[in-house]
This record gives structure tokens, sequence and C-alpha cells, in this order.
């Protein structure tokens, strides 16, 4: 498979489509929420495929209270590229015994805040799965 062909599956799959602005109106970014380093590495590799500027890009950590939020912070950045100089606020959620230990370094989302990027993306969903 192609990183296009790659990409395009993981944000069909994995990436928000549409989400509310907060002024009663929809607005399209390119967000993707994973768990998998194998995931995050192969989209950053097909985001960094289109005219995006870097530092355009931002990440997060969602960590339990069980997580270190420094290593988390290092094993994200190592896998997406992205310093952690442009990583927005940790979110925060209360651990409980079915997933403590299971993810060590969280959930990462990664965000492209333009609407053009997010445009090419579903083009290119609709062009490899139209029906």
């Amino acid at each position: 498979m192609s990183v296009k062909e790659i990409g395009a599956t993981i944000y069909l799959c994995e990436g928000t489509k549409v989400y509310s602005n907060g002024k009663n109106r929809t607005a399209r970014r390119v967000e993707v929420c994973n768990t998998n380093a194998i995931v995050i590495k192969r989209f950053m590799e097909y985001l960094r495929t289109f005219e995006i500027n870097e530092l355009n890009i931002r990440a997060r950590v969602i960590l339990h209270d069980d997580n270190n939020e420094e290593e988390a912070k290092e094993y994200w950045s190592n896998i997406s590229n992205i310093p952690k100089s442009q990583f927005i606020k940790t979110s925060w959620r209360r651990s409980s015994s079915w997933n403590k230990k299971r993810l060590p370094y969280g959930t990462f989302v990664v965000r492209y805040d333009r609407c053009k990027i997010f445009d090419l993306i579903m083009n290119d969903i609709n062009e490899i799965f139209s029906v």
C-alpha cells in the first residue's frame, strides 16, 4: 500500500470528520487520536506529504493518573517527530483497575487546523474508497 492509501485509511477509521466549534457551526480540522505508535507514525508520514507548516501542528497526550507525563511526551515526540514545544496541555483521566498500566504512554492526539488539508484528505478518502 502507498503512503496515501495508508494515511487515508487511518483517517477514515480514526480521524475527526467534523466538530462543533462552539458557535453552533461545524468546522473542519485534521485530527487523529490513537494509542498505537505505528498508526501515529504512518499518519504523520501521510500528513507530511501535503504542503503543511510544521509549526502549525499541535499534539496532546491523554493520560491516566498513574502515567508519567514527561515520559509520555518524550515517547510521542520521538514517534511523531513533533517537538514537545508544540504539545498543548495534557488531559488527565482517572485510572481504573481495567486500564492500569495498559497504556503506559497514554493516548496521542495530533491536530492540524487547516480546512484545505482536511479537504485534501477527504478527497483522498473519496478517491480510494468510492463505491
